[in-house]
């Protein structure tokens, strides 16, 4: 029998080695990213949308407030095509304030409630 049979035939089941260590933390951390990725969206939801015009233009560069009462919850602006993107706002009703230049409009009752929205505004 070799030294390292006899090495591996006397370690208890709690003795591991570095490699087996180094391992056996890798994929904890993964089982934990991959959890938190699952439960993430329970929470949080993502929101997407686009703000146009009367006319059925994008209007670029509108500010877009989610309030829940006096408290602003998120902010974000539309790119150039009108669209937005919000990466994480919890599940809910929410007052949207949308603005550009002198023109504001409120959209109270606004339900944030699928993991990926979709929500259209017009200004």
């Amino acid at each position: 029998m070799t030294r390292r049979q006899r090495a591996i035939l006397q370690r208890t089941p709690l003795q591991r080695t570095p490699l087996q260590r180094t391992a056996l933390r890798r994929t904890g951390l993964l089982t934990l990213a991959l959890l938190l990725t699952l439960v993430g969206p329970v929470f949080a939801e993502q929101v997407k949308g686009k703000v146009i015009s009367a006319q059925n233009e994008p209007i670029p560069r509108a500010l877009i407030v989610f309030q829940r009462g006096d408290e602003e919850v998120a902010r974000t602006t539309t790119a150039d095509d009108g669209k937005f993107y919000l990466r994480s706002i919890d599940v809910g009703t929410y007052t949207v304030r949308v603005s550009r230049g002198s023109q504001s409009k409120e959209f109270p009752n606004t339900s944030i409630e699928s993991s990926t929205q979709d929500l259209l505004f017009r200004l």
